[in-house]
Parts: C-alpha cells; structure tokens; sequence
C-alpha cells in the first residue's frame, strides 16, 4: 500500500470538485508572513491567486511603489514557501490591512504515558503485521491519550 501525503491527496480532493484555487489563497496566506517577512506582511496581505496572479492589498502608496519593487523578489519568496511555483505575478491594490493576528501560545507539554497506558496502546497494535504502520499508528494513540490526559489535568 502506498501512503501519500495529505496534502497531495487533500489537493487532488479540492481539484475534482473545482476548489483547488480556493486551496492555493489558504496555502499563500498561512505562510505570506514567513514568506515576505514581518515588516512587508504588517502593510500587505494576500486577497486571491487566480491563473497565477496573486492579487496583494497593500495598505499605502509609499508601501505600494516599494512593493511594486519588489515583486520579482516575493514571487520567489512565496513559491519558494509553498514548494511548487503557483504565483507567476503579483498585483497590489490599495487598501485597508487588517491587523496582523496574534500568534498562539504554545500549548503546555503533553505528560507522560504510565507503563499501564503504554501496555494498553500496545495491545490494540499487536494485530498489525505492518511495522511502517504500526509505528504510526502507535504514535497517534499515543498522542491521543496523552492529549486526553492533559486535558482531564487542565478541567
């Protein structure tokens, strides 16, 4: 059996219903500030990618020339992010940028599984003949559980 990343199956899903471009503006956006950096992505936010062009708000005119600059240069930061070349272009367009968000707080370490806990996992893998798999599916219940236990910490 071949395993395939989900975010190649994922795509594959989004283009046989027609929503693989709506996929893409997701993919740019969650790393338009790691891709361009802080300071361009407080006065710029991506707004939609259709045919290649990325159409970028840019929140004043001075920011705007300075962008249009610069262009050549995020085309390749952004695709260099995403790991496959789907912006050909930019186009800027004046107007308001939202705040930037926030980042999360980390979440506090998960705890450690009891021997008890660890038999228990192992048990509901014994039946899997597939090492690669079983590895996997070992670490998911284990993540699981000591998920599970965090939580009933925290309440």
């Amino acid at each position: 059996m071949k395993v395939e990343k989900l975010s190649n199956t994922l795509k594959k899903l989004l283009t046989g219903r027609g929503l693989a471009g709506r996929f893409s503006i997701f993919r740019v956006t969650a790393r338009w500030e790691e891709a361009v950096g802080d300071v361009v992505a407080e006065h710029a936010r991506p707004q939609s990618l259709k045919g290649g062009k990325l159409s970028v708000l840019v929140d004043s005119p001075v920011w705007m020339q300075q962008l249009s600059f610069l262009k050549p240069e995020l085309v390749e930061k952004v695709n260099r992010s995403l790991g496959e070349e789907l912006v050909k272009d930019i186009v800027l367009t004046l107007g308001a940028v939202s705040a930037k968000r926030k980042k999360r707080e980390p979440l506090p370490e998960l705890p450690p599984l009891t021997p008890e806990e660890r038999e228990s996992a192992q048990r509901i893998l014994k039946d899997i003949s597939d090492p690669e798999i079983r590895a996997a599916l070992g670490s998911l219940i284990e993540k699981d559980l000591r998920s599970k236990k965090r939580k009933t910490r925290e309440t």
